[in-house]
This record gives C-alpha cells, structure tokens and sequence, in this order.
C-alpha cells in the first residue's frame, strides 16, 4: 500500500512524486501521477493557485532510494564481471549485457529522482565500471526526453552500456595511470572506440547501430573526434547522444588524477561546445532537463561563500542566482570572477 502524504505548496520541494493526478476544472490532466515534480511544476501549481497536493511519502522516496542503491551496485558488478571476462577471454558476453541493460538500466532508468540518486554517489574506484553504468542510464534518460521509440531506447540503452568495452584490452597500468600519459598512451587509450567495436563486429544479435554507437562515440560533429575524424550526418545518432552524456559523466566524476567537476561546470562545457562538438538538438534537450535537478542544490562559490540555487538563467542555468546563507543574493552573470566550486546538498 502506497504511503500518501497531504502537503502545502510552500513545503513541495523538487523531487517530490506526485501521488494523484492535478485535474483542471474541464477535467485535464494537467499532471500525472507519478511525476517527479521539478522546480518548472512547482511553479507552475503556483500560477493554477493549487493550495495542496497530495504526495507520496517520505519513507517511500527512502525506499526507492535503497532500491535503486541495490540494483545499481549489482549491475556495476555485473559490468565489472564483463570487464573481466573480455580482458581474459577476449569476448564479450552478450546474454549478461543483454540482461542488464533490457532488465536492470530499464528499471533504473524508471526510477523516481534517478538524477539526484546519481549525483549522491560518489565515484572514484571502480570508475570504468560505474561509468558504464551511469551512462547507460543517463543515456537512456535522454533518449526518452528525445522522444525514442521503444525499440531504439532499448538499442541506445545496450550501445551506451557498451561503449567502452575496448577499455578492457588496454593495459591497466596505462589506464589506471594518475599522471598525465604520454602520447603514446594516450594514442592506446584512445584506440578503445575501436577496440570495442572490433570485439562486436562478427555478433549478428546486435544491429549496426550498436556497433557504430560504439564506434563513433568519440566523433565530433566539426570533424575534430576520433578514430576516424568524422562529422556532422556521418556520425551514428546513437554514438552523438552517447558523447553528450560521456562528456557530462566524465566530468562529474572523481578521477586518480583530479577532484570531481560540479554539474554546473559539465553543463557549461556542453553548453560552449554545442554548437561545434555536440548535435544542437541532443545538448538542448539534455540541458533544459538537467537543469531542473540543478536549481535548490546547495553550493559552495569559489570565495568560499555557501548557499542555494534559487534562479536559473537560460537553457542550461550554468551560472544561477545564489541565495547565500546571510540571506543575500548573489547573481554569478553579474559576477563572473565568481564560480561554483562544489555541490554539497540537495
């Protein structure tokens, strides 16, 4: 049985799940139930004069939490038994792939604050596994913003999981390395695009696009990517959102080598470069959704002032209007020595 909690509009915080459908007076529906309320709903039952909704209750967000905590953690250890099969055996194991992304990163992707969950996870070992995972979800995320048939989300979901599979053939002492690789190295590790799509070329239970998102997911649209240098429409569709959620999850995380980027610094990466290295219409849709997630996250500013994200600017909302713990405002477009630095709550 569902637990339903009443609240007030001024205590409804984005993230909330509504519990029943708001119902205009002609009888839309003008949302469902089940949504996860962003700070874009709120609002909007503000401008409807709404006075109360009906939520579902803490202890269930509690309960999806530690659910999506349980499934996540197996399926990075599923990705890691993958790994370890293709660095010994040099072939990938296809029915386990099949299963985690058609079963587990399906649910995930389904879950209730599936953005919030990701971004209280800390990564730092185990990265190419957890990696993996994040951007299967992520991508799989994106895709349905993008409107994807089912059948194409399903093949997105597989190609994103697997898109560096070629990872597993480099040298672990190349690529767990935590100074900055020499030429040499870096040309090994940028051979994994390839790699991976060698190890997938002879399957016929995976399509063409598969294998060319796993191939092309280092391509850029200006031509300046890799391996093959292509651009624009050359590009498989798969392989430009993969790119887009590559970039943003590989900033985000902790690395050997450096500290995690905020989401705000990935967002505002994505946002200069979307017009040259990304697809405009994928990197629009990513961030018109991320930056919901964004606003009333607490944040630390490169002076050392704390505070909250009350205001977004533009599409992306990379430099907000900060609420800083004296109660002032600080907006970071009028004050552009200033950045965020770290994300500390939600």
């Amino acid at each position: 049985m569902r637990e339903i909690t009443v609240l007030g509009l001024d205590a409804v915080l984005p993230g909330t799940v509504l519990a029943q459908d708001i119902i205009s007076s002609q009888g839309k529906v003008l949302l469902a139930e089940g949504i996860e309320l962003t700070a874009r709903h709120i609002a909007q039952l503000r401008r409807w004069r709404i006075p109360s909704i009906e939520i579902l209750s803490t202890g269930k967000k509690i309960a999806d939490r530690n659910k999506f905590r349980v499934v996540y953690q197996h399926s990075v250890r599923i990705m890691n038994e993958a790994f370890e099969t293709i660095r010994l055996f040099k072939t990938v194991p296809l029915d386990l792939l099949h299963e985690l992304a058609h079963s587990h990163i399906s649910s995930l992707i389904n879950t209730h604050g599936i953005i919030t969950h990701l971004k209280e996870i800390h990564r730092h070992c185990e990265y190419t596994f957890k990696h993996s995972v994040n951007v299967a979800i992520i991508s799989g995320i994106l895709g349905k913003w993008l409107g994807l048939p089912d059948t194409q989300l399903k093949e997105l979901i597989l190609a994103a999981l697997m898109h560096d599979l070629g990872k597993a053939v480099i040298p672990l002492e190349i690529l767990n390395k935590p100074g900055k690789l020499t030429d040499e190295e870096m040309a090994v590790v940028r051979s994994h695009s390839r790699e991976g799509y060698q190890l997938l070329i002879k399957s016929k239970r995976i399509s063409d696009d598969i294998k060319l998102g796993v191939l092309h997911h280092h391509e850029r649209n200006d031509g300046s990517g890799y391996p093959l240098g292509l651009s624009d429409n050359q590009i498989n569709y798969y392989a430009k959102i993969i790119a887009v959620v590559d970039t943003y999850d590989a900033m985000t995380a902790e690395r050997v080598y450096r500290n995690r980027l905020t989401p705000f610094c990935a967002a505002e990466t994505i946002e200069q470069q979307m017009f040259n290295k990304f697809d405009p219409e994928i990197c629009l849709t990513f961030l018109n959704n991320v930056r919901d997630y964004l606003l009333y996250t607490k944040v630390m500013l490169s002076n050392g002032q704390v505070g909250e994200v009350v205001y977004l600017h533009g599409s992306s909302g990379t430099r907000p209007i900060v609420k800083l713990n004296d109660g002032s405002f600080l907006d970071l477009e009028k004050h552009k020595e200033l950045s965020i630095v770290d994300v500390i709550g939600s």
